[in-house]
């Protein structure tokens, strides 16, 4: 009696263990879809030296919110991006360098959601297409 307990307990644990392995095997490659789109957006981190209009108007509206003005000025501006650069620009030396840091890293991570939806509406292999193409 004793032994077939033991027998189901390994069993259980060996079949929790192989699916465990088996889900990290399928994330090893948008895994490393997302650490090639960091790598490539670490790399062009500094060969833009101008900001365009918008990045300019994002650095402005963080400006007045993390001031204390708020963000009716700005209502056609969405939110969360102004207030991730506002929170980086305690890090960074320059305002502008948030920006940058924030669309360093929202670039970076964007692959997962398009991985997930190519994968989702048509096959894990499109979705791996899109992710690659999406981290180039």
């Amino acid at each position: 009696m004793n032994t077939e307990i033991h027998i189901k307990i390994v069993d259980r644990i060996y079949s929790a263990t192989e699916n465990y392995y088996h889900k990290i095997k399928s994330l090893v490659p948008i895994g490393l879809v997302v650490v090639i789109s960091f790598i490539v957006r670490i790399i062009l981190f500094w060969q833009d030296k101008v900001i365009a209009a918008d990045g300019i108007s994002y650095v402005n509206i963080s400006r007045s919110i993390f001031r204390g003005e708020g963000f009716a000025t700005s209502t056609h501006f969405p939110p969360f991006y102004p207030i991730l650069i506002g929170i980086f620009s305690y890090v960074t030396p320059y305002d502008e360098v948030a920006g940058k840091v924030v669309s360093t890293i929202l670039g970076g991570l964007v692959v997962i959601p398009i991985y997930l939806l190519g994968k989702e509406v048509f096959s894990k292999k499109v979705g791996l297409i899109a992710s690659i193409l999406a981290a180039l």
